[in-house]
């Protein structure tokens, strides 16, 4: 099979051609929520909360899930407040058949926020 061009000029791989798969995302939003750092029975720290992207007016939404001591940098976060986040995608499907997708983060920074002043900047915190 020929390479074919694509929309945005390059080239398509052949089916053939083996890619490098990566789960590998980040993203820069508000914290849509005040996470909320609670224990599991193992000991570990967990926090989800909703992360709202912005790209011009469009909004999109992510469940991000941290553990530990990314955990406790989310705690840190205000309702509104801005983070970058670095993680991978993780996905099932839930007992209704529905696709369920989340960010799992191994990266959070706060960020400095001109909107709130209570953000201030920290260093990332790794997982």
């Amino acid at each position: 099979m020929e390479n074919e061009e694509t929309e945005s000029g390059g080239s398509a791989p052949d089916e053939a051609e083996d890619l490098p798969y990566e789960n590998q995302v980040t993203l820069v939003g508000r914290c849509n929520n005040a996470p909320r750092v609670t224990n599991t029975e193992k000991g570990h720290r967990r926090t989800a909360f909703t992360l709202r992207v912005m790209r011009g007016k469009e909004k999109t939404y992510a469940t991000v899930v941290a553990w530990d001591a990314s955990a406790e940098q989310c705690g840190l976060l205000p309702k509104d407040g801005a983070v970058r986040i670095e993680g991978r995608l993780r996905s099932w499907q839930d007992k209704g058949k529905k696709f369920q997708l989340q960010v799992v983060a191994n990266v959070v920074q706060l960020l400095k926020d001109p909107q709130t002043k209570a953000a201030a900047a920290r260093q990332p915190v790794a997982a």
